[in-house]
């Protein structure tokens, strides 16, 4: 597991790679929208890390005594590796949250139209399903309403929010209703039509899986039982009869190395699930 240091600690040893880290915002411009906060800050904490974790790597095997540079090397391989996880990481938590908007958005825009079809006015209809506990999609109505309590008109503060927003079909959404309450039209026939394409577009993305799901069964079959059989068994006869010279430790390597690729087919099949509440 990964540790994290101390925020005031990890701001203080990160200073010296800020300089880096803010050379590094200017060619990654997707950071300023995903992460939450201080992009320069998030940035240089990574390189920290990462840094940190190639050094404990270095000194950890140091007594070893493998060669310096091929222990470099493989340390600087172990920094990478952790440094590209954890810039990637911001726009799967961005993903995540999207998703969890979009879970009970259908829900909550249900409660919302059946409030506005009932004469409720719209901000205390958004009022009220910022209460409702439907998750995510609360906060971004609880949002909108702190903005309004801010002083912000109602189509301004859907405006900021849906700037603000992670989810596309929240987004879309906002912007949907702002340009009927802007044109007079009716808002619960918009809601309707925003709720029927949230809902065939939830469908689709059980549809798209179902059809993924066949590639990576035979992907994960490949690696848990045709490479590890077959391939343990080929090992074994060039060890016997070819002077291959497989030791012990090196088929104890290749089973560890196929079960570590079940696990992250296991992981990637799972992230890939939609979700859905049809």
């Amino acid at each position: 597991m990964m540790f994290i240091l101390p925020k005031k600690i990890d701001a203080s040893l990160s200073k010296p790679f800020r300089p880096l880290a803010a050379k590094m915002s200017q060619l990654i411009p997707y950071f300023r929208e995903d992460v939450e906060g201080d992009e320069v800050e998030f940035l240089a904490s990574s390189l920290l890390h990462g840094a940190l974790y190639g050094l404990l790597f270095f000194l950890i095997f140091l007594p070893t005594k493998k060669p310096l540079l091929q222990l470099a090397g493989f340390a600087l391989i172990i920094s990478a590796v952790l440094l590209a996880a954890m810039l990637i990481s911001p726009k799967i938590q961005a993903g995540k949250k999207a998703e969890q908007i979009e879970k009970h958005l259908i829900f909550g825009l249900k409660d919302l139209t059946l409030q506005v079809s009932s004469g409720i006015p719209l901000f205390t209809a958004v009022q009220n399903i910022s209460q409702s506990g439907y998750g995510q999609a609360s906060k971004e109505f609880e949002a909108i309403t702190r903005h309004v309590n801010a002083g912000l008109p109602l189509e301004k503060a859907l405006e900021k929010q849906g700037a603000q927003s992670r989810s596309a079909f929240l987004r879309k959404t906002i912007w949907q209703l702002v340009s009927t309450i802007k044109a007079g039209a009716s808002i619960e026939g918009s809601l309707k039509s925003i709720i029927k394409e949230l809902t065939q577009d939830q469908k689709r993305k059980i549809q798209d899986y179902g059809r993924e799901l066949s590639l990576w069964s035979l992907l994960y079959m490949l690696f848990a039982v045709a490479i590890p059989s077959i391939g343990a068994t080929l090992l074994v006869i060039l060890s016997g009869f070819a002077g291959y010279g497989m030791s012990e430790s090196a088929f104890i390597v290749f089973l560890a190395a196929t079960f570590i690729i079940q696990i992250v087919l296991i992981g990637f099949v799972k992230s890939r699930r939609p979700v859905v509440t049809i």
